[in-house]
């Protein structure tokens, strides 16, 4: 179970918003929604909250896919892999001499460590820190500066924001389904919280469920096993004539061969020991690919009942988002 979401600041301040704003009106004695009653001041605070809570989650979609496009800023942080590589050299000559104690004086250790962070250019993407170990002994540590966070943080955000704005956009509306507006506004808003409590739930428990499903390869090594026997049978499969058309379909279908392939493949080489040999390594090879192939199939129809809930809710994500920028210039300019 992954519980590093359980202990996230943006669920308090989150939590704290939407409670503070679930009591207003009880406390005031005011009709949520836009009942003859109700408060405008009520109803522009906790639009206006909603709406912020609403960008907040859609930060992390905005981080989450600029960086995968390559448009993260982060990129142009970059430095060459060997500037990296002295400079852990370096840090490691640091770490040799305090392990020797003849480096002791913690002010000393961080200013020559900064120093060669800076000699090496990769003050940008490192930074180096102390901590103590077991024995009381100083310990130089460096990490990635991460100046925009790391996604996993910000998918905290996103999880307990948009959570956060579900809730108060139906408080704000006073969860009435009487208008257009309101039908796919709150509509939405619930299939969006559904389907997004359920893949938190697929989050935190997902991965130890995958990995029961995972036997003797995970899910990356059966992809990169199933592409490398794919390439190398199909390699084999090219020296082959073109006439032995039953052959190669028999080497590349996703059936077991039939039980006579072993013995025209042989003649399909060319005959003798060598030929039945080298028939043998292809049955094997096929056999290889196939089981592999197989178990790649199986992972990734688990993986994608552990992802199904996004066919959901990240269309009506987008949906949701045209809906709330059509609420938010009606009530602007009406």
């Amino acid at each position: 179970m992954n519980r590093s979401l359980l202990s996230s600041v943006h669920g308090a301040v989150s939590g704290l918003v939407v409670a503070a704003l679930c009591v207003a009106p009880v406390l005031l004695g005011q009709s949520i929604g836009r009942a003859p009653q109700g408060s405008r001041g009520f109803l522009l605070w906790s639009g206006w909250i909603a709406l912020a809570f609403f960008l907040a989650a859609y930060a992390y979609v905005l981080r989450k896919y600029a960086h995968k496009l390559g448009y993260s800023p982060e990129f142009a942080r970059q430095v060459p892999r060997t500037a990296m590589e002295v400079a852990e050299q370096r840090l490691g000559a640091l770490r040799d001499r305090i392990a020797a104690r003849t480096l002791t004086d913690r002010a000393q250790i961080l200013q020559q460590a900064r120093a060669v962070l800076q000699e090496t250019g990769c003050q940008r993407v490192l930074r180096v820190a102390l901590a103590t170990d077991a024995a009381g002994g100083t310990l130089l540590v460096s990490k990635r500066t991460e100046p925009l966070g790391r996604t996993a943080r910000w998918m905290h955000a996103h999880v307990y924001y948009g959570l956060g704005a579900g809730v108060l956009t139906l408080v704000h509306g006073g969860g009435r389904f009487e208008s257009p507006m309101g039908i796919a506004l709150n509509g939405l808003t619930l299939i969006v919280v559904v389907t997004g409590v359920i893949g938190l739930f697929c989050w935190m428990w997902g991965p130890a469920w995958l990995s029961r499903k995972e036997r003797d390869l995970s899910i990356e090594e059966a992809f990169v096993l199933a592409r490398h026997y794919s390439r190398r049978l199909h390699e084999e499969v090219q020296k082959l004539s073109d006439a032995d058309v039953g052959v190669t379909a028999g080497l590349t279908a996703r059936a077991a061969p039939p039980s006579g392939l072993a013995a025209q493949l042989a003649r399909a080489l060319g005959g003798g020991p060598e030929a039945d040999r080298r028939a043998q390594d292809l049955l094997t090879l096929s056999g290889q690919r196939r089981r592999v192939k197989s178990e790649l199939a199986r992972l990734q129809r688990a993986k994608f009942a552990m992802n199904a809930w996004r066919l959901v809710h990240i269309p009506a994500s987008i949906v949701l988002l045209g809906v709330i920028a059509a609420h938010v210039v009606s009530i602007w300019l009406y």
